[in-house]
Parts: structure tokens; C-alpha cells; sequence
């Protein structure tokens, strides 16, 4: 096959694997819009309460991994074809142990304070007081069944074995949803409910856990704890893992700051604006696992092998990102009267188009963190979020008092802006072989910008 057909079949195999992906990501999305409905109509106001706990529960649970999922995929990936690759497996049971340590810590500490959780927190009525208790427990004990999880995911990404890992996790994503659906039409509570969801995450460990016992070399023999496994992984992933623990603060800081100086009102048309725009990384989200272990191999070897891949992330976060965000900014006034209707506020309007152009600049940041976090440039975006930390508490809280909505979401557009250019500075400063690509990325991003605001001032 000639360069030019195989650069073809690559593109081809690339965008497959996307779109795979993206069903998956969606998939969830979709069965909520069946499933929500008949749970609602079903049950008690409070006991529906309870099951949208277990399903929101999943996503928390899921960001619980700190960075050792994207660790154990550069492992694995780095080890591919190389005479230690069998040391992956050592890698990937590493940070199963970590995972095992931090997430078994909290989902016992769950255990024990579930009482105090249902009275205290969750507020839930007397009569449901016993089953909310049994949720909340059944909930910690899924806490890390979900981490490892996310984890066991990250080496079927590093083998780059995606069409398994999409498979593995749908009927999970069903279970999860049309599980407690199915409990409750047939006069089930909430606790069965629970319970189905945690069948359906320890079905799709085991289940991952079998494939990597076909995929790995030399299968996937049982490792007990080992200090320096965990190390090692730890190593890899230390910098990356500050970035986990730090993004969260950053891009939700805002919804912790507002309400504090403004009605909830307010905050209630502002977090539905905000979360409304930032569901456009969904579309994105599908090109990072993709990516990241392509970048990690190319970037290992020599004669520029990385670039196809990160050219073909770089243009796809355009084509994903871009139509629809100028779509939204043309239609946004209407739309959002629509969608908020006696919530809508006039101020939603300029968030939403201030939120749009952060999320088109958040987009082509998460490019170069995959760029950084493949190679050796982990540290850098991390000392990166730690110093954004305490400016952007600051300018969120000061703004939040001076002009409102208005002010944090200003706010909230320009950190991820300047971020944006941060990030991209590093890797042409880190990479020289790479700035024709982050050049690359600035000037779609800064057309990007350019767009939404025409198309947000018609």
C-alpha cells in the first residue's frame, strides 16, 4: 500500500473509532430520555429523587479515578512492542491498587456515614429514611467498582483495542438505565434499583478483566499489592493527577461561588447555561482516548510519527466544535427563551455566548494537555492549574460581587482562553517539531472565537 493509501486507512480507522466512541458517550443521554420519564411517573417525588442520586452517582464516581486511568494507557501504550511489554500488566495491577486504596477508603468512610448522609444532607422523609440509608451503602460499595472500572478501561485504550472497550461498556450503560426502569415497572424500589446498577459495574469489570487476560501478554495473573508497582505508576501519573484533582475546582468554581452573592434564581437560569454550552465537550471527549495512546507512540518514536495524529485531533476538534457552537450563538436568544421560559433572564444571553467561546477554546486546550500528558510535558499543565487555582478563586469571588452572572462568566470564558494559549505556548516551546501543529490550532481557534462573536452579534 502506497503512504498516501495508508494515511488514508488510517484517517478511516481513526474517525471509526471516534464515532464509536461518541455513540457510547451518547448512549447514556438517550436511554435517560426513556428511562427518566417512566421512573418519574412511577414512584414518589422523593424516591425518584433517589434514583436520579444513583445515576448522577456514576458520573461523580467516574472522575473519582485522579488521573490513573490516562496513567495505566500511557504505560501500556509506551510498553507495546517493546521486550518489557509484559511489564504492563504489573503497571495496570498498580494502579488497580491504588485505586483499590483511595477509592476502598472513601467508599468505607461512605459506609459508615450513610445515616448521617440521609439525615443531614440528603434530607430524605422519615417513611424513606431505612431504604435511602440501603442506597447510600450500596453507593459506597460501588464507589470503587466504578474507579477500577475507569481504570481496567485505560489499558484496553493503550492497547488501543477501542471497538472492545465500546462494546464492553454498552451494556453496562443499559443496565445502568433501563435497569432501574424495568425494577420499578414491575413494582421494584429504589434499593433494588441500586442494587441492578451495581450488578451492572461489577459485570463490567469482570468483563474488561477477561478480555485483558486475552489481550495482555502473558494474560492477566492475580499481583498483590506491590510498593513499587505503585510507584511506578504513581510516577507516571503524579502530574497528571494534579490536573484531575484541580480541572474540577476550576471549571465548577463558579456554581460554588455565585450563589453566595446572587438569588438563587439567578444561579438557577446561570448553571443551566453554563452546563448547557459545556455539553458540547461531549462531542470532543470521543477524540482523547483515541488520541492520547497514538500520541504517546508517535511522540516515543523518531521522524515526526505524532503529528498525523495530533493534525487529525486538531481538525477534528474544528469540525466537532465549531458548526454547532456558531449554530448556538446565531439561534441562542430564541432558543434559550424557549428552553428557560419565566427562568430566562436577558443577562443568559451573553453567557451563553461568552460560555460558547470557552468551551471552542477549552476544546483545542484539551488537545495540547493530551500532547503534554503523552510525553514528558505533564508537569507543566499541572504547575499550570495549580497557579490558575487561587487567581481564579479570587477573580470568581470578586466578580461575582461587583457584577454578578455577568462578571463570573466572564471570568469563567477568559481563564479557559488564556489557558488555551498557555498551553499551546508550551508545546511549541517543549516541541519544536510540533510548532507547524500548534499554529496550527491557534489559527482555528482564533477564527473560532472570531465566528461565534459575528455570529452572536447578528
Amino acid at each position: 500500500m502506497t503512504a498516501a493509501g495508508e494515511s488514508a486507512a488510517e484517517a478511516r480507522r481513526f474517525w471509526t473509532r471516534v464515532l464509536g466512541t461518541v455513540v457510547t458517550l451518547a448512549l447514556p443521554g438517550l436511554l435517560a430520555l426513556i428511562s427518566v420519564p417512566v421512573v418519574a411517573r412511577r414512584l414518589e417525588p422523593a424516591a425518584f429523587g433517589l434514583v436520579t442520586l444513583i445515576w448522577s452517582a456514576m458520573g461523580w464516581f467516574a472522575m473519582l479515578d485522579v488521573g490513573l486511568a490516562r496513567a495505566v494507557t500511557r504505560r501500556v501504550a509506551e510498553r507495546r512492542g517493546h521486550p518489557n511489554e509484559a511489564a504492563m500488566v504489573d503497571d495496570l495491577w498498580g494502579a488497580v491498587w491504588l485505586g483499590v486504596i483511595g477509592a476502598g477508603t472513601l467508599g468505607l468512610l461512605g459506609l459508615i456515614a450513610a445515616p448521617w448522609i440521609v439525615v443531614h444532607w440528603l434530607e430524605v422523609p422519615t417513611a424513606l429514611a431505612r431504604d435511602a440509608t440501603l442506597v447510600v451503602r450500596v453507593l459506597a460499595v460501588a464507589l470503587p467498582v466504578v474507579v477500577q472500572g475507569i481504570i481496567v478501561r485505560g489499558a484496553l485504550e493503550g492497547l488501543e483495542r477501542f471497538a472492545m472497550a465500546n462494546l464492553a461498556r454498552a451494556p453496562m450503560v443499559g443496565l445502568t438505565y433501563l435497569g432501574p426502569m424495568l425494577i420499578v415497572l414491575f413494582g421494584g424500589g429504589v434499593v433494588a434499583s441500586a442494587a441492578t446498577v451495581l450488578a451492572a459495574r461489577v459485570a463490567y469489570l469482570c468483563g474488561q478483566l477477561l478480555l485483558l487476560r486475552r489481550l495482555m501478554p502473558g494474560g492477566m495473573p492475580l499481583r498483590g499489592p506491590s510498593r513499587v508497582a505503585m510507584a511506578v505508576v504513581a510516577r507516571a501519573g503524579a502530574w497528571i493527577t494534579v490536573s484531575a484533582v484541580a480541572t474540577p475546582v476550576l471549571l465548577q468554581g463558579d456554581r460554588m461561588a455565585l450563589p453566595r452573592v446572587v438569588p438563587i434564581a439567578d444561579f438557577g437560569w446561570y448553571a443551566s447555561v453554563l452546563d448547557a454550552a459545556s455539553r458540547l465537550w461531549l462531542l470532543t471527549s470521543a477524540l482523547q482516548p483515541v488520541v492520547f495512546p497514538a500520541l504517546v507512540r508517535g511522540l516515543a518514536a523518531p521522524g515526526g510519527t505524532a503529528v498525523p495524529a495530533l493534525r487529525r485531533a486538531i481538525d477534528g476538534t474544528a469540525a466537532l466544535l465549531l458548526p454547532p457552537a456558531v449554530l448556538l450563538a446565531l439561534g441562542g436568544a430564541p432558543l434559550l427563551r424557549w428552553w428557560l421560559g419565566p427562568a430566562f433572564h436577558p443577562d443568559a444571553v451573553v453567557v451563553f455566548e461568552w460560555a460558547l467561546l470557552g468551551v471552542l477554546a477549552g476544546g483545542f486546550a484539551h488537545v495540547a494537555y493530551a500532547v503534554l500528558q503523552a510525553g514528558d510535558g505533564a508537569r507543566p499543565v499541572g504547575l499550570l492549574h495549580l497557579g490558575q487555582l487561587p487567581i481564579v478563586l479570587v477573580g470568581i469571588s470578586l466578580s461575582a460581587a461587583c457584577w454578578g452572572a455577568r462578571g463570573v462568566a466572564a471570568v469563567w470564558m477568559l481563564r479557559l482562553v488564556i489557558d488555551a494559549a498557555l498551553v499551546w505556548a508550551v508545546v511549541a516551546r517543549q516541541r519544536p517539531d510540533l510548532r507547524a501543529e500548534a499554529s496550527r490550532a491557534a489559527w482555528w481557534a482564533a477564527g473560532g472565537l472570531v465566528a461565534i462573536s459575528a455570529a452572536a452579534a447578528q
